[in-house]
């Protein structure tokens, strides 16, 4: 029995591999692979770029603290006068 194995897995072996050079998208799927494998290492690779850029004194600046929680004086120092004069009639409408 144990021959019987042995031939069954050789035949099955070369069958396998016939297939496989006979079969064009297998070549494709496995160039497909590749590249995926490439791109994922490039991305943890560019994560790992990532971390590093953000340290401590980013922090301290307060650089992803962007929004204001004061509207009219995100206005006042962003716009100013512009921006009064723009609004200033808008109750006039009511």
């Amino acid at each position: 029995m144990n021959n019987l194995t042995n031939a069954f897995i050789t035949e099955l072996k070369k069958q396998h591999a016939e297939y496989v050079e006979n079969n064009p998208s297998i070549h494709f799927v496995r160039k497909v692979k590749a590249q995926n494998a490439l791109f994922m290492e490039d991305q943890v690779r560019l994560g790992e770029i990532r971390l590093q850029e953000n340290t401590v004194d980013d922090k301290d600046f307060n650089l992803y603290d962007i929004y204001y929680s004061d509207a009219s004086k995100y206005t006042k120092q962003y716009y100013g006068d512009v921006y009064h004069a723009t609004t200033r009639h808008d109750n006039d409408w009511d």
